[in-house]
């Protein structure tokens, strides 16, 4: 008994430490392992790092669509002002004569390179040229590099008062985006755009519209596809401005049916969203004429002449087109476009021309009848 009593106790004993060990390889078997520590995280951590670079491959992607541009509000004084100086003075893209005591170094230097362009064209770096007040030539460079830079020096001189600058666009870019523009002008697509002129010293291409909606600003940002809308400096001219011009004929310059200049109706289209008319005008005479753009349409009421009004938002371009002698042009003239379907009636569509050698202003007019 007192043996069987004793080996009791020693299990009684030993039986809760022996517990414990089984409880603690249990234990191990069922945690994970830790000879790899870093396993846990690896995979989490490549998730995350798979998510920061494609946030950063996305951001850094040029955006498939064109951005809306900005654009700023102007009067219509000042946008009058600003091409009643645009007639008065001298396009950038001109270049001084050589000749004469007065000239100063930049603007010799600019004739020189007048020179150049005209005989080869604009260098492919080039990002547009002008001349400071102080007489300085500032030369825009697209890609400057010390190689581009001595072969402007080589063509206007290196002792000539030449300043370099970091062009965004080159000149051959810009001069692209303007046919762009201008052909958007021409078929309609573009008749929000009152005018658009390429502007050396900021490297961009300055736009007037009458309106600028989003619809509107997307459009002219997908013409610039490299600049994303930022070649374009867009100006909105404020409505009540630029009112299109309705005169009354009885106060405008008089019909000249026996001048020199004469005009002839050449087709009419009537169907409903298509309605326009195309004229050509004639130069029988010496002398150069020019004329604008501006509409000036007119219906008969009563025996009465009176102007028919623009659409809301419609303007033309603001350019003096040359009829030379012996020349003649035709003209499109997009009805819909610019007064909306005309109702039935009696019309007349005038152009007021100016001779180029006297200054004397004429009228020639085509009538036509608008049928339903």
């Amino acid at each position: 008994m007192q043996e069987k009593d004793f080996l009791k106790h020693v299990i009684q004993r030993d039986m809760p430490e022996f517990e414990s060990v089984r409880r603690e390889i249990l234990l191990r078997t069922a945690a994970p392992s830790r000879r790899f520590p870093a396993i846990k995280w690896l995979v989490p951590t490549a998730v995350c790092a798979a998510v920061l670079l494609a946030m950063v491959l996305i951001r850094n992607q040029s955006p498939l669509e064109p951005q809306i541009p900005t654009y700023q509000i102007i009067s219509g004084d000042l946008y009058s002002h600003l091409e009643d100086q645009k007639q008065a003075g001298s396009s950038s893209s001109q270049t001084p004569s050589i000749s004469g005591e007065d000239v100063d170094m930049g603007s010799l230097a600019a004739a020189r390179f007048g020179e150049y362009v005209a005989a080869n064209g604009y260098p492919d770096y080039l990002g547009g040229t002008y001349v400071t007040d102080t007489g300085t030539m500032v030369v825009l460079l697209a890609d400057d590099t010390e190689a581009n830079r001595n072969a402007i020096l080589s063509i206007v001189g290196r002792d000539e008062d030449v300043r370099f600058e970091q062009a965004s666009y080159s000149y051959a870019y810009l001069t692209t985006l303007m046919g762009r523009l201008a052909d958007g002008m021409t078929d309609g697509n573009l008749s929000y755009v009152l005018y658009a002129a390429l502007d050396d010293m900021e490297n961009q291409i300055k736009v007037y519209v009458s309106s600028a909606s989003d619809a509107e600003l997307l459009a002219l940002s997908a013409l610039d596809t490299a600049g994303k809308g930022k070649a374009l400096d867009i100006y909105l001219v404020e409505p009540s401005e630029y009112a299109p011009h309705t005169d009354d004929f009885n106060q405008s310059t008089p019909l000249d049916s026996e001048g020199p200049v004469t005009a002839a109706l050449q087709t009419l289209t009537t169907a409903a969203g298509e309605q326009q008319l195309v004229l050509t005008l004639t130069n029988h005479g010496d002398s150069s004429y020019s004329y604008g753009e501006e509409p000036l349409l007119d219906v008969e009421k009563n025996g009465i002449w009176t102007p028919v009004s623009l659409r809301e938002n419609v303007g033309w371009h603001q350019v003096a087109i040359q009829l030379q002698p012996d020349e003649t042009q035709e003209i499109t003239v997009l009805l819909s476009v610019l007064y909306g379907d005309l109702p039935e009636g009696h019309y007349r569509y005038r152009k007021v021309l100016t001779n180029e050698d006297t200054g004397d202003t004429m009228t020639v007019q085509v009538e036509f009848d608008m049928k339903g």
